[in-house]
């Protein structure tokens, strides 16, 4: 069981922890607030399509992290041969109760909150609309060349997640788009 002060005293994510923020030039002073937004993302029920869900319980077998994917476009951004496509990555992947979610992190400052109204907008803005349907195509793709049925494809896919880390508590900053 995970709880706050084994993760603010855990050896190796403490590590971690300080070492990104080093990297990224975070004020220590900061600390214990990105070890709150951490725990809370790892243990709260902030996922609407099930309330027993909770990123903590998924195994390394039912994720994957950074899912590579190249997506075809008519613009010159990856050349292979005569084809162009577009390179990204797809933050988690994850299986939960035989149903494929993306989830992806967003770090946006919304001065309007984090209540699902401004997060619908922030998606609007930004068009992470369309960032959904390219994701949801790849991991289409990415798992029907792994054998998945193209008849499966509705019933296995469950949706996105965008978890705003900023805003995020039992009942806001988490926005989801069923499959």
């Amino acid at each position: 069981n995970l709880d706050y002060k084994s993760l603010m005293e855990h050896g190796e994510i403490n590590t971690l922890i300080v070492k990104s923020m080093n990297y990224y030039l975070i004020d220590s002073k900061w600390k214990e607030s990105i070890c709150l937004v951490i725990f809370s993302t790892l243990t709260k029920n902030i996922f609407p399509f099930d309330k027993d869900f909770r990123l903590s319980l998924l195994t390394d077998k039912s994720k994957i992290h950074e899912l590579e994917f190249y997506y075809p476009t008519a613009k010159n951004i990856e050349k292979f041969g005569d084809a162009s496509y577009m390179k990204g990555f797809i933050d988690l992947v994850f299986q939960w109760q035989g149903r494929y979610y993306i989830l992806d992190w967003k770090s946006n400052f919304l001065e309007a909150g984090y209540l699902k109204s401004s997060l619908e907008m922030a998606i609007k803005e930004h068009q992470y609309d369309l960032q959904y349907n390219v994701y949801s195509v790849c991991l289409y793709r990415w798992l029907k060349n792994r054998g998945m049925p193209e008849s499966d494809w509705l019933k296995k896919f469950g949706g996105i997640i965008y978890l705003f880390v900023r805003g995020t508590t039992e009942s806001q900053g988490s926005y989801f788009k069923e499959g």
